[in-house]
């Protein structure tokens, strides 16, 4: 992912959560390269779709990819990541996909699951939901996924000043299914990860990742994600 000057890191800090869409394979062969450097585990984006993995089959415009590397904003903290990938989808895609076997599944337009913006982990004052104290699995907020609904304007105060954007506008029947997910530190330098805040998150999800999809039948569209902190 490009480097960007600070000043204007903050406005993509709240803009689309902090990341430009790369739809090039360079991108995303940069991001698994970085993710098996830092985490001890290697199976974080097997979920994701053949087609994701194969760049020749993604050849049409109907898919969306984003990604947030550890090192994207310097000054930050370096220990967290996401990646997203979504694209149209059949009524047979979807419904095999929801047959499959996962951990926990959640309507998204409920308040009480906690919703991480990643890059604003060590951010409390600028982070967009209360803090509660819950057991139930961090997800990924989907505000760079395209479900084709439009945009809407979002802020950000930070430093003493305003930061304008936008982000995605999401369907009403977005449903969250979690694949796997676990508490715990799993990057390999675990001293330096131990010592970054997370004071949005509870205790026992300090660190760990989640993984699973995303599914709107309205607008047709599922979206894989992966996501560690």
């Amino acid at each position: 992912m490009k480097k960007i000057l600070y000043d204007f890191m903050l406005f993509v800090l709240l803009a689309s959560c902090q990341n430009a869409r790369h739809l090039d394979s360079l991108a995303k062969r940069e991001f698994i390269q970085q993710i098996n450097n830092m985490y001890e585990l290697d199976y974080l984006m097997d979920h994701f779709p053949y087609k994701w993995h194969n760049d020749v089959m993604r050849n049409n415009d109907k898919w969306n990819a984003s990604y947030y590397r550890c090192d994207d904003f310097p000054g930050f903290s370096n220990y967290r990541f996401f990646g997203e990938y979504d694209e149209k989808a059949s009524v047979a895609l979807i419904d095999s996909l929801e047959q499959n076997i996962y951990k926990c599944m959640y309507l998204f337009s409920d308040s009480t699951i906690m919703k991480l913006d990643i890059p604003c982990l060590i951010l409390e004052n600028s982070f967009k939901q209360t803090v509660f104290d819950t057991l139930m699995i961090p997800i990924y907020d989907f505000q760079d996924s395209e479900f084709y609904l439009g945009k809407e304007d979002d802020s950000l105060f930070f430093n003493g000043r305003y930061w304008y954007g936008e982000h995605s506008i999401l369907p009403s029947d977005l449903v969250v299914y979690v694949i796997d997910a676990q508490p715990g530190n799993f990057w390999r330098n675990k001293e330096l990860a131990d010592k970054e805040p997370r004071p949005v998150l509870p205790e026992k999800w300090k660190h760990g990742y989640s993984r699973g999809i995303g599914v709107s039948r309205s607008c047709e569209r599922v979206c894989w994600w992966v996501m560690a902190w």
